[in-house]
């Protein structure tokens, strides 16, 4: 997970946030802003929703979803939804794994680096 958040993830989120927050400018004016964000951000890989899809390899038309039981009704988003974005199959079992569950104190840290009031 935290590989993934740091690589790919983080980068990305920075990017993003930094075009919405600051406009299309961005890139040219504040390069090294996106950077030290990312950066920022590689550390809070447990701040925001996160689970793992594994495929039984006796059934592999069967996937489970392992999460932290964290999705709230407020974010406006369902299990069905992710299950159609990432593609599952119909049936798709969604386990509760503790490992999963988000770490509130980076879900601190991850607001206040963003400015998203909670």
């Amino acid at each position: 997970h935290a590989l993934i958040w740091e690589l790919a993830v983080a980068p990305q989120l920075a990017l993003q946030w930094a075009h919405h927050r600051y406009g299309g400018e961005i890139l040219d004016q504040k390069p090294r802003l996106i950077g030290d964000l990312a950066r920022r951000l590689a550390d809070l890989y447990d701040a925001v929703l996160r689970g793992r899809v594994q495929t039984p390899a006796d059934s592999p038309s069967l996937c489970v979803i392992y999460h932290g039981d964290d999705l709230d009704p407020d974010m406006a988003v369902t299990r069905r939804q992710i299950a159609k974005l990432l593609f599952l199959p119909a049936g798709t079992r969604w386990v509760m794994d503790a490992h999963e569950t988000r770490n509130p104190d980076s879900t601190q840290q991850l607001n206040q680096l963003l400015g998203i009031k909670s």
